[in-house]
């Protein structure tokens, strides 16, 4: 997960820079391959993914690197209920409904990035319970009942897609 934040907010800090400057982004860019710890990427390269530093490309890194991220670590049996009961709660003293939502729907992300489940939450079976996590977790309560009944009442796709995920 600190990998995924630091490298993006190293191509954010680049991009930046280059709408200044007018630098060719792919070019002001240093590779994952150069700037990755040598002896980890060595030892991922042989014992993990079979191959040579030398002979592994970066969109393979990239590739390999963000499985690892997105699986849940060491196959641990993770109780996601009880994770997000405990993570996920919106921040009611944000004034802003659309900024509490925002972060709302960011916070969850974030709870699957850090626990290795976005492979869990990215099938369709995944993507409805991620839906009705977050449906479960919004308060207030009125904003909970008024969402679920948009969704029953209201909004005949949202019933198969649900519509806080439509949202997001």
């Amino acid at each position: 997960m600190k990998w995924k934040h630091e490298t993006q907010e190293y191509e954010d800090n680049i991009e930046t820079r280059c709408a200044v400057t007018g630098e060719d982004k792919s070019k002001a860019l240093r590779s994952v391959k150069t700037s990755s710890n040598r002896q980890l990427l060595n030892t991922l390269c042989k014992f993990e993914w079979g191959t040579k530093v030398e002979e592994v490309t970066e969109e393979q890194i990239v590739e390999e690197l963000n499985k690892i991220l997105g699986n849940v670590m060491n196959d641990a049996i993770l109780d996601v209920d009880s994770i997000f009961n405990t993570e996920l709660k919106m921040n009611l003293k944000e004034r802003d409904v659309k900024a509490r939502l925002m972060n709302y729907f960011m916070r969850c992300d974030e709870i699957i990035m850090q626990n290795g489940m976005a492979g869990i939450f990215s099938t369709a079976t995944g993507i409805k319970k991620k839906c009705k996590i977050l449906e479960l977790h919004l308060n207030p309560a009125a904003l909970r009942e008024s969402a679920d009944s948009h969704i029953r009442l209201v909004d005949q796709v949202a019933n198969q897609t649900k519509i806080l995920c439509t949202c997001w």
